[in-house]
């Protein structure tokens, strides 16, 4: 009896054991996912065998559960970040300045064109003093004529004859004349005996206005003198004959300034007589070679006043300037050595009435060729100056005895139908057709240096 309570004991022992660890199984399979496990309970303490105490089981330690595999999110990728936008700058719409309105300019006059060689006067006429010479094929442009549409006056106030001129602009007006000068005269008037005192009065020729002068010295380079010793006036070539007529720049002088026709050596080229007033001392000569052509503004004063840097070529224009009537005169030769080199503070001519036009002519040929001037030399010219009452000084023709020769007469237009030749017929070039030539030349001994190759054909490029 005892025997089986006890084994049923045992068996409830049992089951209750069972029950209590699969209890505790199913709790620990249900509360523990989200759960760290339990630490593991120690060991029962052993029971002796001889123990009347029912055994127990030993529970199963709780076995985590097999991880699942977690999807593992995608690693981002680099995804180049976009650039960022560029701010585009709009052009902004600029004013577009207006042209201010400008005054159309006048028209310069219409151009002619010199036929040939042609002279260029101070007044219409002959009488009055060259003032330069332009070469056929030149441009001109006329602005007025005189009264008789015979000559023109051209911008440049200078005048030249018509006839010398092609394309001559209709409808000039004509222009306010300047005073006759002193008619040249075969005959001089017989007053008293020759002196080299002359008389103080003359008639005057007007020129440049004093201001001018006074402007055009006021342009001048003031500095001073310099390469004193390298003057050397062989290089300075002078008394050249660059248009090749026979006739040098010294005698190209002599016969534009000679007041009576002149005569020529047996060459036929070198001038021999003529009238001659010395511009400063009023003394008249009749024998070339008692006249000296005078470089107004020395060749020393030049070449120490800036040309000494000029060329060869600059030195030989300036030496034989045809084109300026002040860069070189017929003087007196007494006047021109006693002047030497010196300039206006260091020389100044006998007649103070000559002071003004000679310090205006000064100026001229300084202005032209951009030589300085000293301060003390400014200075004299601009005291000259002052003496000018707005008739320049000329001198008065005193009476000598002419030489006695016998130059060719002019053929006066109404003699010959034809106007009268340029210098006096000299050369052929003085001429424009070849009936002009041969009624100047009916009755008279053709010049030699006319036919030049001796063939009995005179004067051959003229039509």
């Amino acid at each position: 009896m005892f025997l089986g309570i006890r084994s049923q004991t045992r068996y409830a022992s049992l089951l209750l054991t069972l029950f209590i660890v699969f209890g505790l199984t199913a709790a620990g399979c249900n509360g523990n996912r989200n759960q760290p496990p339990e630490p593991t309970p120690m060991p029962p303490t052993p029971v002796a065998a001889d123990s009347e105490s029912e055994p127990t089981l030993t529970p199963t330690p709780d076995v985590p559960p097999e991880p699942t595999d977690t999807p593992v999110p995608p690693q981002p990728t680099n995804t180049p970040a976009a650039p960022d936008p560029t701010a585009t700058v709009t052009p902004q719409p600029t004013d577009t300045p207006v042209p201010l309105p400008t005054a159309t300019p006048e028209p310069p006059p219409p151009a002619a064109v010199t036929n040939t060689t042609s002279n260029l006067r101070r007044g219409p006429g002959t009488d009055f003093p060259l003032a330069g010479q332009l070469a056929a094929g030149a441009l001109v442009r006329p602005v007025a004529r005189n009264s008789d549409g015979t000559w023109l006056q051209l911008d440049s106030g200078v005048w030249i004859w018509a006839q010398l001129v092609d394309h001559v602009p209709p409808g000039l007006p004509m222009a306010a004349l300047p005073p006759t000068p002193i008619p040249p005269t075969d005959t001089p008037v017989p007053q008293a005996p020759p002196t080299s005192t002359p008389t103080s009065q003359a008639p005057a020729v007007p020129l440049s206005t004093e201001d001018t002068h006074r402007n055009m010295l006021a342009q001048l380079p003031v500095g001073n003198r310099s390469h004193h010793d390298t003057y050397d006036r062989d290089e300075w070539d002078h008394w050249v004959d660059d248009d090749r007529d026979c006739e040098n720049a010294r005698a190209e002088v002599l016969i534009a300034e000679s007041r009576q026709a002149v005569t020529y050596r047996s060459n036929g080229c070198t001038v021999d007589t003529g009238l001659w007033v010395g511009p400063w001392g009023g003394r008249t000569f009749t024998q070339a070679s008692q006249v000296d052509i005078d470089h107004h503004v020395p060749l020393h004063n030049a070449h120490i006043s800036g040309g000494h840097a000029w060329s060869r070529n600059q030195k030989r224009a300036y030496a034989n300037d045809l084109s300026l009537a002040s860069a070189l005169q017929a003087t007196e030769n007494g006047v021109n050595r006693a002047k030497g080199a010196g300039a206006p503070d260091e020389w100044k001519p006998p007649v103070q009435a000559s002071w003004c036009r000679y310090a205006q002519d000064w100026i001229e040929v300084k202005h032209k060729y951009s030589l300085l001037v000293t301060q003390a030399e400014k200075s004299a010219l601009s005291s000259m100056l002052d003496t000018c009452t707005g008739q320049p000084y000329v001198p008065p023709v005193q009476p000598v005895q002419p030489a006695q020769a016998t130059p060719v007469p002019p053929v006066s237009a109404s003699q010959s139908g034809f106007p009268p030749p340029r210098r006096q017929g000299r050369y052929c070039n003085d001429f424009d057709t070849r009936a002009q030539y041969e009624a100047f030349y009916a009755g008279r001994e053709k010049p030699a240096s006319h036919d030049r190759d001796n063939d009995g054909r005179y004067c051959e490029a003229l039509n």
